[in-house]
């Protein structure tokens, strides 16, 4: 049987002897109420019910180092009349914490829980105050809640990495490499980019400063030129850029290294003075061998008919008719040889059947290659190039595939074309097609359509993906064609 407790209301379940609620004296086990006991005989005035509570907060803000934890005190005081159960809950980072999560108190009495910031070292754990809320609410009274706010002050730490990507290169005029700098702190970091042992004959294009988020990794653009060389052995040059960040950190001091490759190989040199040496020797030689050819070549006399010998000086030809006759009747002229004998005799006239001198148009001339033109469409962001001439071979030669190169990697980007194959140069500013593509030209040509007459190509991905790597009106540029050179001004045809 139930018992009502005459000072909360609260039904309790025999053998109770207590509230369960306000832990009043219910009576004894007979089933008879507290107040109506014997020794209750005086009439007891029940108290007026209510029910409240109060939070506080021990400390604010709450300090912590990221990859440490701090911890701080709250209590709970309960306002009402009855004993509660209280629900604890706070709003803030994940790494924030509140134990325990429900609470019993007493009426009028105090109860503490405990509260800890444990943020991780890792960028996510920004530096600076984070605010945080800690609600309690009633259990038995859902409309009895109250908040507190608290602030968590965390602590900067700061941790940078930075690497020079490629660490080497190598070309005749421009490379291109890259700062990579990781900021794995909690707080931003302006970097100071710095050139620092330049070997003589580089120069170094690089953003002086550049701003860095917690963790972000960013990318820096780096131009390094070298000195144009004609002829001779490539050269490798050293330089530096040193990181500085903002203090408590220590500079990073980045090396390098640039190879600088010549417009021509050293063994050119020697090829061109053998050339040379071969052309003033013809040039000795051929009047020589012309002459000789001259007297060497006879001309096969035709026949001729025998004609009449003019009469000698006082003779008269109408004087001596008959002596004529029987002077050109001689006895012994039978036995000798007759001009019509000449039919028998061995003709010098095999001349039908010798070859002939070549006049004009009687054979093929030989044509030497060359280029003899070359027209630009499009417009800058896609120019198409068009090469004229003859002589060029009926395919391309043989490419490589230039998706990666010293720059970076690419894709769609064409082949190189080794030294003298296909290559384009817009002059002093970048150069496309030559080499191999992990030392050659970052920028790969793409053939359209190949002749012997004419060759249509386009430039791969990586074209004007840096500073003026792009042609334009006005432009120098020299086209390589299997050995063969042309230069001029670009203009993009209307």
């Amino acid at each position: 049987m139930g018992v009502t407790c005459p000072h909360c209301g609260r039904e309790n379940q025999r053998p109770e002897r207590f509230c369960e609620n306000c832990g009043a004296f219910l009576g004894w086990d007979d089933g008879q109420p507290a107040d109506s006991q014997p020794f209750a005989q005086q009439e007891s005035q029940p108290d007026e019910q209510r029910a409240g509570v109060q939070i506080e907060i021990k400390n604010d803000p709450i300090e912590v180092t990221p990859g440490n934890a701090a911890s701080t005190a709250f209590t709970i005081k309960n306002l009402g009349t009855k004993v509660e159960e209280f629900r604890v809950s706070v709003s803030g980072p994940a790494w924030f914490l509140v134990e325990p999560a429900t609470m019993r108190v007493f009426p009028g009495v105090e109860a503490t829980g405990t509260m800890q910031a444990a943020p991780p070292r890792k960028p996510s754990a920004v530096a600076g105050v984070t605010p945080f809320q800690l609600t309690v609410t009633s259990a038995l009274h859902a409309h009895v809640s109250t908040s507190a706010s608290g602030r968590i002050d965390v602590a900067p730490f700061y941790e940078l990495a930075a690497e020079l990507v490629p660490t080497s290169s190598s070309g005749r005029r421009l490379t291109r490499h890259r700062v990579t700098l990781d900021n794995r702190g909690n707080v931003p970091l302006r970097i100071a980019l710095n050139p620092a042992d330049v070997a003589d004959g580089l120069r170094l294009d690089v953003p002086a400063v550049t701003d860095v988020p917690p963790g972000t990794v960013i990318e820096v653009p780096v131009a390094v030129y070298g000195s144009r060389r004609l002829i001779g052995r490539p050269e490798s040059k050293t330089f530096s850029i040193v990181a500085e960040p903002p203090k408590p950190l220590a500079p990073v001091r980045l090396p390098g290294t640039r190879v600088v490759v010549p417009l021509f190989p050293k063994w050119v040199p020697v090829v061109v003075a053998g050339l040379v040496v071969a052309a003033v020797a013809a040039a000795a030689f051929a009047p020589k061998l012309t002459a000789q050819l001259t007297t060497t070549t006879t001309t096969q006399p035709s026949p001729t008919s025998t004609a009449p010998r003019p009469p000698s000086p006082g003779q008269s030809s109408a004087a001596q008719p008959a002596d004529q006759s029987s002077a050109a009747q001689p006895a012994d002229q039978s036995s000798a040889p007759q001009p019509a004998d000449q039919s028998s005799a061995p003709q010098p006239a095999d001349q039908a059947s010798a070859p002939q001198p070549a006049g004009p148009g009687s054979g093929p001339q030989s044509t030497s290659p060359i280029i003899s033109g070359v027209s630009f469409a499009g417009d800058t962001t896609a120019p198409t190039v068009t090469v004229t001439g003859h002589g060029f071979g009926a395919a391309p030669p043989a490419g490589q595939d230039a998706s990666s190169t010293s720059c970076g990697n690419y894709s769609s980007n064409g082949e190189d074309y080794g030294t003298s194959g296909l290559k384009f140069e817009d002059t002093g500013n970048f150069e496309a097609g030559g080499g191999d593509p992990l030392s050659g030209d970052c920028i790969g040509l793409v053939v359209q359509s190949w002749s012997t007459d004419q060759v249509v190509f386009q430039f791969g991905s990586a074209y004007n993906s840096f500073d003026h790597w792009y042609i334009a009106d006005g432009d120098q540029y020299k086209v390589t064609v299997n050995n063969l050179q042309y230069s001029g001004t670009v203009s993009f045809s209307g």
